[in-house]
Formats: structure tokens, C-alpha cells, sequence
């Protein structure tokens, strides 16, 4: 709302109390908004967001390349409960954005510092609203720190989702002492076991109409995503004749303009 007002004046902040409630009210210039406050002790604001310095990782893309990339994002089906994006640098140096339903997308952008394995993981929701607000570069100091996100409205500071990490099973070794310890024990001869009577499973069989359905689902996103990708290619068409046809009037007007001097002459 303070944004709206697009008012480059300095403001104040007015608190007051009314019977066991707290107001404020802000003013700048001719614009005033009043509200309750909330009740509550709240961490300082100013250590949640990052030092410029620490922002060691930052990408850089332009206006299309960011509507290229919300078409994309828009396509993508939602994987609750998060809706995780990973984005990482790929070849050639494009931003490599990908979902983890498989859809991938590569987008030109320009890397001011190496990247190298570091995957940022984000929201769809949130990387999707922040480029409406017109944001176009990710600032970030690792994977598991806040981004600052800016080019648009303000700067945009949100936290990326922990990444998804491979659990690593060491082999189990075998000391002296217990090798030794299972040389002095002596074998025992059991009796044999049982046979077990074979697991049944109860689970009932994949209906096919599901994975019918699921499938048309997915060929609807697919459909979806061929038609953002055309709009995208037809406006830029569009831009290329409007291009052409301004050079051409500027070639008529020059024309023009070297008969009348020739004439004059």
C-alpha cells in the first residue's frame, strides 16, 4: 500500500491506545493507513536479511527470459506440499530450471559469479510471485541461506527449501579384537528353521483408468506449455515486424529527406 502511494516524501509512524488495543497509523503526504497492531515480541528484522557481502552467488536474466521462465513455472503441475524448483547453473552458462516431475527448461542468463554444484531450491509459489513483481536476479550466499531477490518493486528476501541429500552408508568394518572374539566362539549346530509360509500381498491392482487419467493430465500440462512457449514466439514475431516496419519508415523519411536537399541544390 505505501508502495502505491509512490510518494517520495519523508513519512512518519503515529502509535496510539484505545482501551487494551494498540493503532498506528501511517502518513505520507496525503496518504494515510491506520490498523490495529498485532500483539507479540518479534525477532529483529534487520539480521534476517543477509549482508551484501555474503552474496557470493548471484544470476542475472532479462525481462523475457523471466516471462519465459513464469510460463514454465505456471505449466508445471503442483507437488504438494512444497512445490520444489530446483535451479542450478547448466550448460553454456543458462540457468537450468527444473521440477521434480521430470520438466526441465534452460534459460539464458548471465552467472556474475561461478555457481558451480550449488543448487538453489525455491518454492513454485514463491519464485512464481516474485517474478511478477518483476524481479529478474537471485542473490545468495549458499543453499540454505535467505535470497535476495531485486530488479522489481523493493527487494524480495525469502528462504529456499532444504535441498534433498543422499543418505551415505558406510561399510561396517571389522576390528581385530572382534574377529578374534568370533574366532573363540564355537559353532553351534541349530536345528533348522521352519519354512515360511510365502508373504501374500492384499493390495489391490493399479486401476488402468488412473493411470489413464494421469496420463491425460500430463499431456494437458505438456499442451499447456506449447501454447505459453507459441504466445511467447508469436509476440517476439511480432516485435521483429514492428522492428522492420520502423526501419523501413526511417528509410522512406531519409529518402525523402536527400531528394529535398538534392532539389534545393
Amino acid at each position: 500500500a505505501l508502495l502505491a502511494t509512490k510518494c517520495e516524501d519523508a513519512g512518519r509512524v503515529v502509535t496510539w491506545c484505545e482501551k487494551e488495543f494498540r493503532y498506528f497509523r501511517f502518513e505520507f503526504g496525503k496518504w494515510q493507513w491506520s490498523g490495529k497492531a498485532l500483539v507479540g515480541n518479534y525477532p529483529d528484522w534487520r539480521k534476517v536479511i543477509p549482508e551484501q557481502g555474503s552474496l557470493t552467488h548471484i544470476v542475472d536474466f532479462d525481462v523475457d527470459q523471466a516471462a519465459e521462465l513464469a510460463a514454465f513455472l505456471k505449466s508445471v503441475s503442483d507437488n504438494p506440499p512444497n512445490n520444489p524448483i530446483v535451479l542450478s547453473m547448466g550448460k553454456e552458462s543458462a540457468l537450468h530450471v527444473a521440477s521434480e516431475s521430470g520438466m526441465q527448461i534452460d534459460i539464458p542468463a548471465a552467472f556474475l559469479t561461478g555457481w558451480g554444484d550449488l543448487k538453489l531450491t525455491v518454492n513454485k509459489t514463491l519464485l512464481l510471485r516474485l517474478l511478477n513483481e518483476g524481479h529478474h536476479r537471485l542473490a545468495i550466499a549458499n543453499s540454505g541461506a535467505p535470497f535476495i531477490a531485486t530488479g522489481g518493486i523493493g527487494r524480495y528476501i525469502a528462504m529456499p527449501l532444504a535441498s534433498h541429500t543422499e543418505k551415505i552408508v558406510q561399510p561396517q568394518t571389522q576390528t581385530k579384537e572382534e574377529s578374534k572374539m568370533n574366532e573363540s566362539i564355537p559353532n553351534n549346530v541349530t536345528a533348522p528353521m521352519p519354512p515360511v509360509a510365502p508373504i501374500i500381498n492384499n493390495e489391490p491392482p493399479v486401476n488402468p483408468l488412473d493411470d489413464l487419467a494421469a496420463a491425460i493430465d500430463d499431456f494437458k500440462t505438456r499442451i499447456r506449455a506449447m501454447f505459453d512457449e507459441s504466445a511467447l514466439l508469436s509476440r517476439k514475431v511480432k516485435e521483429v515486424a514492428l522492428a522492420n516496419k520502423q526501419k523501413e519508415r526511417d528509410f522512406v523519411q531519409a529518402k525523402r529527406t536527400l531528394e529535398r536537399i538534392r532539389m534545393a541544390i
